[in-house]
């Protein structure tokens, strides 16, 4: 890793500042920054808020900041291997991405990851980060919000990335899904370098999945917000998108996008940040889409008699029932001071008006930290499968409707030191009450995908096969009450060197976020990132996992 690769990675985690990179000469579009605002931007940079940020958002941030990556010098302090051994798998494995174009920016951005999926009849939407068709430096052509659209119900799949909206660049964070009348939507973090704003987009395809129009803006007042006495930065991340029931006529449907802000002021006395969960919904197929409204807002610090608490609220998650209430189901963070956030709280709230407003919030579990492994700063929460493999991991709840309109959220909860298991929390009566169960696995298993149905409910996630390897797996059932595991890939794969990151535009310890799910009828649709396949380049002459994304269908 060169010494700017290096800095970038401590500028990341608040040990030293954008401005002291902008002074010793870093190239960028904050340079064209008033001194005020690139001091606000480095006091955000050194929040703990900046750790927990996704990999796109992140990537934005830095940017905005300064902070740009460089090609590398080729490294062989760490060998990689690639060990792969072929499983017994529940469904065929298809690659959806066609990886002979990565490497545009730097020959080591091959990263494919953060997956979601849509179907509608025999098409598929399979969305995803891909850092690989983007150069190295963020710009106009920047595009990472990466799509396979399949015509033939997954068995082949055709590479396309959604449009920009100029000036806005598609930065990842992707969601997918479809209405009843087969138009898919994809949402997406846009940047914005005139504003500069980031903030949430969603596109449309008319034509299933083929091709998608621009991306309209969806959240509001992000970006630097000034005013006589406060400066403000407001920063969006971690969106996500589907679409249900209109509660005033169901035979209509509405689209509704969540996601998380992060707001810092600085009033030149104090520095205060926060942040909330937001959501809006369009009942025009995403034309236009409603004002954001607030789900619940959290200051990041709060005293009580006793100490500080601090703690942040991330990770939303939607689903719809078939009366048309919405369902929001997000993670609460809380620390005393120390920003290991150790509690973790899973919380629900519904809304019988299409979000406008919430009648409820319950708390539906608290989790273990998952990741207890130690590693540098740069990544809290991480998972170890060898000397410099890390996989940082949350507990991020996914959340739907399963059968009998019960509602169902997945999450994984630490079980000890290295160890992670799948839960599945249950509530009968609209999220006012809830119970949970453990779905077995011999192995730390992380990340979990939900699809539910009135057909049944079934739970995709990573499973560790070894100190170095991992595999996916599913947990099917008909009832949502009793699950049978399968496997999932037909393969098992390591992982590439994440600390210091491999592909230099991605955040340490990165293997993506989430997984994806969906269900139709009484077959799951489910993608995932994989490292199966191997690259060779001048930095790896004898190969590394490559980060691919695959499919498979279970019925």
């Amino acid at each position: 890793m060169t010494v700017r690769r290096w800095i970038a990675v401590l500028v990341s985690i608040g040990v030293i500042s954008a401005p002291a990179l902008l002074s010793a000469g870093s190239v960028s579009s904050a340079e064209t920054l008033p001194s005020d605002r690139q001091d606000l931007l480095a006091k955000v940079e050194a929040s703990p808020l900046s750790l927990w940020m996704s990999g796109p958002a992140k990537r934005a941030l830095d940017a905005l900041a300064g902070v740009q990556s460089e090609p590398h010098a080729p490294r062989s302090r760490i060998a990689s291997r690639t060990s792969r051994q072929s499983i017994s798998s529940i469904a065929p494995n298809v690659r959806v991405n066609d990886p002979s174009g990565d490497g545009l920016g730097d020959p080591d951005m091959t990263t494919q990851s953060e997956t979601s999926v849509a179907a509608s009849g025999k098409h598929v939407v399979v969305a995803y980060n891909d850092d690989g068709h983007s150069p190295l430096f963020l710009e106009p052509k920047v595009d990472l919000s990466g799509y396979s659209w399949s015509a033939d119900g997954g068995k082949t799949f055709h590479d396309s990335r959604l449009p920009n909206k100029l000036p806005g660049n598609n930065i990842g964070d992707p969601g997918v899904a479809t209405d009843r009348s087969g138009h898919f939507y994809y949402s997406t973090l846009d940047l914005d370098f005139s504003t500069p704003l980031l903030g949430v987009a969603v596109g449309r395809s008319d034509d299933h999945g083929r091709t998608f129009h621009k991306p309209t803006i969806v959240s509001r007042k992000t970006g630097f917000i000034t005013t006589p006495t406060t400066d403000s930065f407001v920063t969006t991340d971690k969106p996500w998108i589907t679409v249900g029931a209109d509660p005033a006529d169901r035979s209509r449907d509405v689209i509704y996008a969540s996601w998380t802000e992060d707001y810092f002021f600085d009033t030149r006395r104090t520095f205060g940040q926060g942040t909330r969960i937001m959501l809006a919904s369009s009942r025009d197929h995403g034309m236009t889409w409603s004002r954001p409204q607030v789900v619940v807002d959290d200051p990041i610090s709060q005293h009580d008699e006793f100490h500080n608490v601090f703690h942040f609220v991330s990770g939303s998650n939607i689903t719809v029932d078939s009366s048309g209430h919405v369902y929001v189901a997000w993670e609460r963070f809380a620390d005393n001071g120390t920003f290991t956030y150790p509690t973790r709280q899973e919380w629900v709230a519904r809304s019988s008006d299409r979000g406008e407003t919430f009648q409820r919030q319950s708390l539906m579990a608290s989790p273990s930290a998952v990741g207890t492994v130690s590693a540098p700063l740069a990544c809290p929460n991480v998972l170890q499968f060898g000397p410099g493999r890390y996989v940082r991991t949350q507990e991020f709840p996914m959340i739907g409707i399963g059968p009998d309109g019960a509602v169902f959220v997945t999450y994984n909860s630490g079980d000890g030191p290295g160890r992670s298991s799948i839960r599945v929390a249950r509530s009968d009566d609209g999220g006012r009450t809830w119970f949970t169960k453990t779905v077995r696995s011999h192995a730390t298993a992380f990340m979990p995908a939900l699809a539910a149905n009135a057909h049944g409910v079934d739970v995709v996630y990573y499973e560790q096969t070894s100190k170095r390897t991992m595999k996916t797996a599913i947990a099917t059932s008909h009832d949502g009450l009793s699950y049978s595991k399968h496997d999932l890939s037909s393969a098992t794969f390591a992982m590439p060197v994440t600390l210091p990151p491999f592909d230099p535009s991605t955040a340490p310890c990165y293997m993506g976020d989430y997984l994806g799910a969906t269900r139709l009828g009484s077959t799951t649709y489910t993608a995932w990132g994989d490292n199966r396949d191997t690259v060779k380049n001048a930095f790896w002459p004898k190969g590394r996992p490559d980060p691919n994304v695959y499919f498979a269908k279970v019925s």
